[in-house]
């Protein structure tokens, strides 16, 4: 796609009507707090994701703090490369809201009192019990001239349309709920007809346990190669979470549905779900309920974290009847029976160890299924023949008890969410009668040994 757009025929005229999508967005982040680290900056994400979704580009994004030299220098530069520049942050009635003059200066347009800007204001003030004489909520009145205020059906600061020869600017306040709600209800259908956008298609893959790497792997270079160029494929890890997503334009449908086709069938039993969003825990938990199943755990250093993802979903205590954190040695031998002989024959983090946990959890609390775990989190208590990162996980289903050691790197989080990862994917194999040879070789490895 060239600075200018691209230009596609349309499917749905008979006199081929032409459709710009030449959207180039840029999203500017105005906060003290997202420069300290002291809040994440997901309002960018957000509008990346539904800028995307809806056919246009972005192309870029700026983060800076609460003043308006920098907020003007800002939008300098986004006007450079976008036609779109959406802001947030900064639009409150506090003396470190900077976006409405920064906006007016960059712009040249004078601010003024806007009437249908302060009926947006004064129906939230009335809402809270607010004096409507109070300054504060007064300024949040002001738009550049030219601009049109954008109804905020939460909040008391309305949104800001302005329209210049050289950009669209559109300004949102940073509280995420209201920014979401404005962007859905005014920005994004006014940026439909601006535009003309194209509807993108979208396939997604979910894979759970593997880096992205051995994802990537699994599908063969030609098969992404002989695309065309306006189906895109991408990998997204969350660590060993990773997505595979396929998008196409409206107009390429075909081609978008053929190689994710292709795609979902190298990946195979790895893909968990086929939409956006859905965690692998609701996937385990659904498997459960649909055979009428029940789950205990047995945890050690999860530390509860798999409970946390299992109750996390909504209807859990339909199969999900609870579990013990047995850190201490003393509390597996005590409130697991784990035999004493066992530990101290085979090592408190050891296969043995953990099929105990798992057996004797799931006979104490009546459940059909269950998980251990046992490992060293680190990042100290390691030793040579069982260093950090060292996991061994257990999976009880009816008739069968298995288990597996594996070494999952040095940080502690990253162990306890993988070791999570990797039993709740094990379980989900099991159920559905997959193999999973792939997914515990693909952690085996452990330092200064061989495969096993």
């Amino acid at each position: 796609m060239t600075d200018q757009g691209q230009v596609v025929q349309s499917l749905q005229s008979d006199t081929q009507e032409t459709i710009r999508t030449d959207l180039r967005a840029w999203i500017l982040s105005i906060g003290n707090e997202l420069l300290t680290g002291r809040t994440p900056n997901g309002n960018f994400t957000w509008l990346a994701h539904r800028i995307s979704e809806a056919g246009g580009r972005v192309v870029g994004g700026s983060v800076v703090p609460d003043d308006e030299d920098a907020i003007v220098h800002a939008l300098g530069e986004a006007s450079r490369f976008a036609n779109l520049v959406v802001l947030t942050g900064g639009l409150g009635g506090t003396p470190d809201d900077r976006t409405r003059p920064a906006l007016s200066r960059f712009t040249g347009r004078g601010l003024r009192f806007d009437e249908g800007a302060w009926q947006i204001v004064r129906r939230y003030a009335r809402q809270l019990g607010l004096s409507e004489a109070e300054e504060s909520l007064r300024v949040q009145a002001l738009l550049p001239e030219g601009a049109e205020p954008l109804e905020n059906p939460i909040g008391s600061a309305p949104g800001i349309w302005l329209k210049t020869p050289e950009a669209v600017f559109v300004a949102l306040p940073g509280v995420p709920a209201e920014m979401r709600a404005i962007f859905q209800e005014s920005v994004l259908p006014r940026l439909q007809r601006e535009w003309r956008l194209m509807r993108v298609l979208q396939w997604t893959f979910r894979t759970a346990g593997f880096v992205e790497a051995h994802v990537q792997k699994c599908i063969p270079e030609e098969v992404v190669a002989e695309v065309p160029d306006s189906v895109e494929v991408g990998f997204y890890p969350n660590d060993i979470l990773v997505d595979v997503v396929v998008r196409a334009p409206e107009h390429q449908a075909d081609s978008g549905r053929a190689l994710a086709g292709e795609i979902r069938k190298y990946l195979g039993h790895r893909v968990y779900a086929e939409e956006a969003g859905v965690a692998l825990a609701a996937v385990v938990g659904e498997a459960l309920r649909m055979r009428g199943y029940t789950l205990a755990l047995a945890e050690s250093c999860t530390g509860g974290y798999l409970a946390h993802c299992i109750t996390a979903i909504p209807g859990s205590s339909d199969y999900f009847v609870g579990g013990v954190v047995a850190y201490h040695t003393e509390i597996k031998e005590r409130w697991l029976d784990v035999p004493q002989r066992v530990i101290h024959r085979e090592g408190v983090v050891s296969e043995a160890v953990a099929r105990a946990m798992a057996e004797n959890v799931a006979r104490q609390f009546g459940a059909d299924c269950a998980l251990a775990t046992t490992g060293i989190a680190g990042p100290s208590g390691g030793s040579t023949t069982t260093p950090v990162g060292t996991v061994c996980i257990a999976v009880v289903t009816p008739g069968q008890t298995q288990s597996t050691r594996v070494w999952l790197g040095t940080d502690r989080l990253e162990v306890i969410r993988r070791a999570t990862i990797i039993a709740l994917e094990w379980l989900r194999r099991q159920l559905e009668g997959l193999p999973d040879a792939d997914l515990i070789q693909a952690w085996m490895n452990l330092p200064g040994e061989q495969k096993r």
